[in-house]
């Protein structure tokens, strides 16, 4: 398993040990002589810039991609297009080609340059991706008329999975996790009864997903991918509202059914649908609030704001400016009381920033470099947590 990733995992491992080393020395808790001897003693190589540059990176990295592809694409028409039997076929050829070029590139950049998500390895991956999906399509393609989606997705997966266990890119990850899901939608359209339940089988497949991600973040073995795992639980929490909600619901029946209407027409188990709508997001801050989850609590907040959109699109109380002025009216007033009722830590939640218990262990560590040696088990013990969404970590508590 280990072989397959791309990236160097201990360096991960002490890139997150920097990261909330850097955070305590910013709090005033780590002095500069231990935050230089944490360095110094989790050494990483990644080479990680700023921001801007990295989208600077992305941009040119595509530009030479598409230089490169076009130069490919002139070549091959030129010499062989009339041996390929069709323009599909030919487009086929190029889009092969160009992801086994652009895969070694890839793979180069990782193990020499050293990046970490830098933006350049971002654009190749993706790149790759976009190869062998246009390479599935015109293959797929015999005639314009031979297009089935839920073939296209099992032939698209294996793909997906495989760069998503080797590179653990987020976006990669979403992707996979998408094409499953469009997997399940549309086996349960091919039936009349799965149109029915589909909204009761997306709530179980998210539910579902949610658990299982559960139980492989307690796996040590699987840190590498512990950042993809954190936004695939916002994804899974939100996809569990969604399927739920009755604005969703009631518009996705239209749509699905041809249902051409000003007003789309009433869904059945309507009452039940309009409580998934509100009581969900009162049990994603109520849980948010007992686990101390940041991510819970404002998915909770913003999925009550989309139910009160969605009552009001269909019973409106008062004209839309006024609604809007009243709810932004009251989210700053509300806002405003819990932060100066929150200055006071209250029943383990609090509004000012707090060192999180599972990373109290970096203290040994500290100790450690203070006497010039370093605990032998603290990779055993140390939870790594904090850090950025490019290759750091995903920090969910306060």
């Amino acid at each position: 398993m280990e072989k397959m990733r791309a990236y160097n995992e201990e360096w991960l491992r002490n890139l997150e040990i920097q990261e909330k080393a850097e955070t305590w020395h910013d709090q005033g808790l780590v002095t500069d002589e231990q935050l230089k001897s944490i360095n110094q003693a989790y050494p990483q190589g990644f080479y990680r810039p700023n921001l801007f540059l990295r989208i600077g990176l992305f941009i040119f990295g595509a530009i030479a991609c598409g230089f490169m592809t076009s130069i490919l694409s002139l070549m091959i028409m030129g010499v062989s297009y009339s041996n390929m039997g069709s323009e599909n076929h030919a487009i086929a050829v190029i889009s092969l080609l160009n992801g086994i070029i652009l895969l070694l590139a890839l793979e180069f950049t990782i193990r020499n340059i050293k990046t970490l998500y830098a933006g350049i390895d971002n654009m190749l991956l993706y790149s790759v991706i976009f190869s062998y999906f246009f390479f599935i399509l015109y293959v797929s393609l015999k005639d314009s008329t031979n297009f089935e989606p839920l073939t296209y997705c099992f032939l698209m997966l294996p793909i997906l999975v495989i760069a998503t266990i080797r590179y653990a890119e987020i976006v990669v990850g979403i992707a996979t996790y998408l094409c499953v899901l469009a997997i399940v939608v549309l086996i349960m359209m091919k039936f009349p009864i799965g149109k029915m339940i589909l909204p009761f089988v997306v709530m179980i497949f998210a539910g579902l997903s949610y658990w299982i991600l559960q139980i492989l973040k307690k796996k040590d073995g699987l840190f590498y991918y512990k950042n993809l795992f954190s936004l695939l639980e916002i994804c899974c929490t939100m996809l569990f509202y969604l399927g739920g909600n009755y604005l969703v619901v009631r518009e996705g029946n239209a749509m699905l059914n041809d249902l051409h209407a000003e007003v789309s027409p009433e869904i059945d188990f309507a009452p039940l649908f309009y409580f998934f709508t509100f009581a969900i997001p009162v049990l994603y801050v109520a849980l948010g609030l007992r686990r101390h989850d940041r991510k819970l609590l404002i998915i909770g907040v913003l999925a009550f704001g989309f139910s009160i959109f969605t009552y009001r699109q269909y019973h409106s109380i008062m004209p839309l400016p006024w609604a809007l002025t009243l709810g932004g009216f009251l989210m700053i007033l509300v806002s405003i009381l819990a932060i100066r009722y929150l200055k006071i830590p209250r029943a383990g939640v609090t509004y000012q920033a707090l060192v999180s218990d599972k990373n109290r262990n970096l203290e040994s560590i500290v100790l450690g470099q203070m006497v010039g040696q370093v605990p032998s088990e603290q990779q055993d013990n140390f939870q790594f947590g904090g850090g950025e969404s490019a290759g750091g970590g995903a920090e969910g508590n306060y």
